[in-house]
């Protein structure tokens, strides 16, 4: 139902955690080069944990404590609301 990529907005990395599912948001990781492999590390060690609730949580200010930051949140429709709105997180 869901997967991970990487885009590269600007000069940095972002994962993408991606759900196929209608009517599921998008969640966006920046990262750097430095600590990519370390944040890819945490993002597929949360998503493989059998805790239920995980896409509300990352609504939810607590996300800060796993990944040191509240991820992006993208909302969207079409993929071209998606593409916009991917392309201009800073």
């Amino acid at each position: 139902e869901a997967f991970l990529f990487t885009v590269m907005i600007g000069e940095s990395p972002c994962i993408v955690w991606e759900n196929t599912n209608p009517s599921r948001a998008t969640f966006v990781f920046p990262c750097t080069d430095e600590d990519y492999r370390e944040t890819m590390e945490i993002i597929c060690s949360f998503i493989a944990d059998e805790k239920t609730g995980k896409r509300q949580y990352l609504h939810s200010d607590s996300s800060k404590e796993t990944f040191g930051f509240k991820p992006t949140i993208i909302v969207h429709n079409t993929f071209e609301s998606w593409t916009k709105r991917l392309m201009a997180i800073n």
